[in-house]
């Protein structure tokens, strides 16, 4: 899996284009995105857990990957972990995994993808949530991480000024930055938790959605539309 890159005291975080694009406000219309569950059938296998709350478990493409509980990575959730034994949630069901057994064949929306269209002027915009709150996300591709104003932040009930202190880099210069975690992001049927984002004092319209979320997927794009696959 891809991993963010990590982020200096000084971000360089939003591209020029989605400022101005921002700061353009323009007015555009609701898009359709077409999030694909593909039904097909992955196994998950159970080859470690760290304490009381972790588990490292084998997704269908053979990468080892970290959970903790309620934590979800391509369509699949880590429920509980009790010394040899989690149980992971996929689809709505529930499936139980032990140490040393054969991989669990789990059916279901883990496979996923997002296409977005292309709207004027080459961005493309996604309807979707943070934390169980609609918002409207436009991709940025130079961005580090997933980025927000501060007075929507503080309307979700997030506490950004716990976070990291960072001056971050804008088409007009440098702004006070927070760097935060968001224990969940929504895109279609996409979804991640733990993600790094920014907030930042300048108004912004949309939600930049950064490499900290794309970077979890297959990205490929054309002259119409960018499509969003699980790894």
């Amino acid at each position: 899996m891809a991993k963010s890159k990590p982020i200096s005291s000084t971000a360089s975080l939003l591209t020029p284009a989605c400022w101005r694009a921002c700061a353009a406000r323009v007015g555009l219309p609701l898009l359709l995105l077409l999030a694909c569950a593909n039904a097909i059938a992955q196994d998950v296998r159970l080859v470690g857990t760290v304490g009381s709350n972790r588990a490292i478990i084998v997704l269908g493409d053979g990468t080892p990957r970290t959970l903790s509980i309620g934590q979800t990575r391509d369509g699949v959730t880590l429920v509980s972990v009790e010394r040899n034994r989690v149980v992971v949630r996929s689809d709505g069901e529930e499936y139980s995994l032990k140490l040393g057994e054969s991989p669990a064949r789990i059916t279901g929306s883990s496979a996923q993808s997002l296409r977005m269209p292309a709207q004027p002027g080459g961005h493309y915009m996604a309807d979707g949530q943070i934390n169980g709150h609609k918002v409207q996300f436009m991709v940025d591709t130079g961005a580090s991480t997933v980025s927000m104003d501060a007075q929507l932040a503080s309307t979700l009930g997030i506490d950004y000024q716990k976070g990291r202190s960072v001056k971050v880099a804008t088409a007009n210069g440098q702004v006070q930055g927070w760097l935060i975690n968001l224990p969940d992001i929504r895109v279609g049927g996409l979804q991640q938790t733990n993600i790094s984002a920014t907030v930042v004092q300048q108004a912004m319209p949309f939600v930049l959605l950064g490499n900290s979320f794309l970077n979890h997927y297959r990205m490929t794009r054309d002259a119409t539309s960018m499509v969003l696959e699980s790894r």
